[in-house]
């Protein structure tokens, strides 16, 4: 199973749950390889998950939208313009914020934690940490780019 369609399968809740649809992401043949993604949105909210492979991360944003567009920069969504969930979660403690898929197996002590798992458990910290913000409510905008700019500072 591809990871795009692990990522597509593991954030299906967003449809769901939440009436996001699913949008093809703009990428390139690099893009597909080493950070393959994806994208739901609807007028109000859009969500990108990125997966760096080469790091083993995995970046979930979420976009305040202007009528339904996301923020664009050199043919590719720009994240920078959205707020991360590790932010969010950093707002209820450093410890919240989810690692890369190496750091959760550490933090698991070791267990085996396959693609499939390390990516609900990052779709669990969404629901957990960032409900307002898919619900459109984004009242805590400014408080969770301070925390970005926090976490920026403690690891630079």
């Amino acid at each position: 199973m591809s990871v795009t369609t692990i990522l597509k399968q593991g954030f299906a809740f967003l449809r769901v749950d939440y009436g996001l649809k699913y949008r093809r992401t703009p990428s390139d043949k690099w893009d597909r390889r080493w950070v393959p993604s994806v994208s739901f949105a609807d007028e109000k909210v859009g969500v990108l998950v990125e997966y760096d492979a080469r790091d083993e991360y995995l970046d979930v944003c979420i976009f305040d939208l202007k009528g339904g567009a996301f923020p664009m920069r050199a043919g590719r969504i720009d994240s920078a313009q959205g707020y991360t969930l590790n932010a969010a979660a950093y707002l209820a403690g450093p410890d919240h914020t989810v690692g890369s898929w190496r750091d959760e197996i550490a933090k698991a002590s070791g267990v085996e934690l396959d693609f499939a798992e390390y990516v609900s458990l990052v779709a669990r910290q969404l629901t957990k940490f960032a409900d307002d913000l898919l619900k459109g409510d984004f009242s805590r905008a400014d408080e969770i780019r301070r925390a970005k700019d926090q976490m920026r500072a403690r690891h630079p």
